[in-house]
């Protein structure tokens, strides 16, 4: 995603933009074309957060399963 981001097109088109009649980024810039990684630390922080979405996720998913039983159990009790 970083690389189609407007920042990073505008990087790579300036790379390949060497003053010749068409545009083109040869395979040593791209080898040292720089492309920033998140930390450890925060590596860890994006794995705990989408485990705590995994978790939600998990959750609702038991409550979805739930509501035909509910809705079967509401019914009943009005329509006896």
């Amino acid at each position: 995603m970083i690389l189609v981001s407007e920042e990073y097109k505008n990087k790579l088109l300036q790379i390949g933009d060497g003053g010749t009649s068409r545009q083109a980024i040869t395979k040593l810039q791209l080898e040292e074309f720089k492309v920033p990684l998140p930390t450890i630390d925060e590596q860890k922080e994006i794995v705990t957060e989408i485990r705590k979405v995994e978790k939600k996720i998990a959750e609702l998913e038991k409550q979805i399963e739930l509501v035909p039983k509910q809705k079967e159990t509401i019914l009943k009790k009005y329509l006896e």
